[in-house]
């Protein structure tokens, strides 16, 4: 050691100081704070798809109250029940009910659901005792695997059902499950 530092004390602290706060992070240390930042950023991509998936699930639920009110304003006005189905080839919807004026749900909603995964429509039919059954269907075509799981979860408080084959009847009607092609909801 030079001679100047043997002399004075407060230099002596400063250079013992200074070579332990400079060596640095262990190889472990930044190991561990790697891992760390890892497991965080893991939990939040988990956490951040269910949320985006719980909104597409609300936009949907939110669609489908916006086809139910626009039918029925819709027999407010006219007496009778639409069939509000969507027209893939002419990329609208259009009214196929035998009584119905041609009126179409645009003329009542602000804003219609057009998504490529999914169109929600207004339909009826008799039931088993011949009374006319009301209900919005959503049919899936495509729809990410997550908004069905949150759509399955809102089925039973919701009461949304779905049917396992292609009918016009009523029977067999189960609740929403993420496997099910078609959502009904009943008013």
């Amino acid at each position: 050691m030079p001679q100047s530092m043997r002399t004075i004390p407060f230099l002596r602290n400063c250079s013992s100081k200074m070579s332990k706060s400079s060596r640095g992070f262990t190889l472990v240390e930044l190991l561990v704070v790697i891992l760390i930042i890892g497991i965080l950023g893991a939990m939040m991509m988990l956490l951040g798809g269910s949320v985006v998936d719980k909104a597409r699930a609300t936009r949907i639920v939110s669609e489908m109250k916006i086809m139910k009110s626009a039918g029925q304003f819709y027999f407010c006005d006219y007496g009778s029940w639409p069939i509000w189905a969507y027209n893939e080839g002419m990329g609208s919807y259009r009214n196929l009910s035998p009584q119905g004026n041609g009126i179409l749900p645009d003329a009542y909603a602000d804003k219609l659901p057009l998504n490529e995964n999914y169109w929600i429509g207004l339909m009826y039919g008799p039931d088993e005792t011949g009374k006319t059954r009301i209900f919005v269907i959503l049919y899936d075509q495509g729809m990410h695997r997550g908004t069905k799981k949150k759509l399955a979860e809102m089925a039973k408080e919701m009461q949304f059902y779905a049917k396992p084959d292609a009918s016009h009847t009523f029977t067999n009607l189960h609740l929403f499950t993420e496997e099910d092609d078609n959502l009904m909801w009943f008013m």
